[in-house]
């Protein structure tokens, strides 16, 4: 996909269980076509998904010459790959590459805005609308008219045609976002949904977007003026300062490693990963020490942390060598 050149490659891949026990299954090989089959996501099915793709169009994604089933076999027996056949998935595609898996909406974003700035928003949703309406067949377009007439009597019969409060719309030049209240929220006494007439085609989700993007005052008579709330994007947090590694972080932290078919970690061992993640994390200036979800983050901390080597006490060989070399030295007079 246009726009999207790269993906994220651990740096720990080269001595993760997974990839390990990929190459002795597969041989080297394997490993380039992995990472092969990562880009290929990257630029064509940048949601991670690969629906619809039998393990022959994977092999080939992949620059995989082997055997297409046994190839796909041991991606899904090692979880580098999710799913049923037909239905699969990259693991944790998102997780690891949100910003590749991030790109449509990135995309669709920047054509509503481009037509918005070109056209304005009402040429952009008469051109979005018409767009929409030349790819529907006209049994989709008769399906939807039959549709309308049973929601517009509906809605009068709900609505006192007497009612004296009168609403307007009025709409900004501003390019910020919003969105109406869902069914679930309180709407104003009196307050009246224009329905679309009965031969009216549903809008498309492009539609809608350049719709959402029109900030909407509504003034009743009876409840005065009520604006639309802004749809907030999700903001992430600096680790809380009294972060502290308790039972359920250390259940997270046991599981993770087990399912990544890692070696376990000690209590000491957690406990020492525990005061490093909050060091670390509480240090941490700026964007980088902001995270949306803390869980994974020490998910993936877990991962990555390497058992420590037990102690010996025996002095390193390199020193016992040069004290074998110093005493043949010496003078024996």
């Amino acid at each position: 996909m246009k726009g999207v050149t790269d993906c994220r490659v651990s740096t720990g891949l080269i001595s993760h269980p997974k990839k390990l026990k990929l190459q002795r299954r597969l041989g080297k090989q394997a490993v380039w076509s992995l990472i092969a089959l990562w880009s290929f996501a990257a630029s064509n099915r940048p949601d991670g998904s690969l629906t619809g793709m039998t393990a022959e169009d994977i092999a080939i994604a992949a620059d995989w010459d082997g055997d297409a089933d046994a190839f796909v076999s041991v991606l899904v027996d090692l979880r580098l790959i999710d799913g049923e056949p037909g239905q699969l998935s990259i693991h944790d595609w998102a997780e690891n590459n949100p910003w590749a898996a991030g790109s449509s909406k990135r995309s669709e974003s920047a054509k509503v805005a481009a037509l918005i700035k070109h056209h304005g928003k009402d040429g952009a949703r008469m051109l979005v609308a018409s767009e929409a309406h030349a790819g529907r067949t006209a049994e989709e377009d008769e399906n939807t008219a039959l549709r309308m007439p049973v929601a517009s009597e509906a809605h009068a019969t709900s609505v006192n045609p007497q009612c004296p409060v009168s609403v307007s719309v009025s709409i900004s030049a501003s390019d910020s976002i919003f969105h109406p209240p869902t069914s679930s929220e309180p709407s104003a006494v009196g307050e009246r949904e224009e329905l679309p007439p009965a031969n009216a085609v549903a809008p498309s989700q492009a539609e809608r977007r350049i719709e959402d993007q029109r900030p909407l005052t509504i003034s009743a008579a009876a409840g005065g003026p009520k604006q639309y709330a802004t749809a907030a994007a999700p903001r992430g947090t600096r680790l809380p300062t009294a972060w502290k590694l308790d039972t359920q972080l250390i259940t997270e932290a046991k599981r993770a490693r087990t399912e990544a078919g890692l070696a376990p970690l000690t209590d000491v061992e957690l406990r020492a990963e525990g005061a490093k993640f909050r060091d670390h994390w509480h240090a941490a200036a700026g964007a980088k020490g902001v995270k949306l979800d803390w869980l994974a983050t020490w998910r993936n901390w877990i991962r990555n942390a390497r058992p420590a080597m037990p102690f010996t006490g025996a002095p390193p060989v390199a020193a016992s060598a040069q004290m074998a070399i110093t005493a043949d030295d010496e003078d024996p007079t």
